[in-house]
């Protein structure tokens, strides 16, 4: 028989807080049980397959990694710095690969052109 484990001991094998843990065997998320109402207890074979319930990136995540991408794709685009590729093609691309609008893409892309601009004329 498996031994059960605690929400400490739960939130450590899928990388997060116990208090998330705890949270979701709450909201009935997580099978999970609360023996003379203490500490959760969760079966080991619980955690197998279980998916995160859907979260939003940490503030400023997305951003981030919308502003990655985009330097990225300049840096292996350089036709989007001498206007020899088309600017509309590579937000397109870059909207795809983060998930994010076209506009949100546009923007990131011509930031990103504009730093590599200064970059290069340094």
């Amino acid at each position: 028989m498996n031994e059960l484990l605690t929400a400490a001991q739960a939130a450590e094998r899928l990388g997060v807080d116990s208090s998330t843990v705890a949270r979701w065997c709450r909201k009935g998320l997580l099978p999970a049980s609360k023996p003379g109402g203490h500490d959760w207890l969760i079966s080991p074979d619980a955690l197998e397959g279980f998916t995160h319930p859907a979260r939003g990136p940490k503030p400023g995540a997305d951003r981030r990694r919308l502003s990655q991408q985009a330097a990225e794709l300049v840096e292996v685009s350089p036709g989007l710095l001498n206007g020899s590729q088309d600017f509309e093609t590579g937000a397109c691309i870059l909207a795809r690969a983060t998930g994010n609008t076209k506009e949100r893409a546009r923007q990131a892309l011509a930031k990103a052109i504009r730093r590599a601009r200064n970059v290069n004329h340094k």
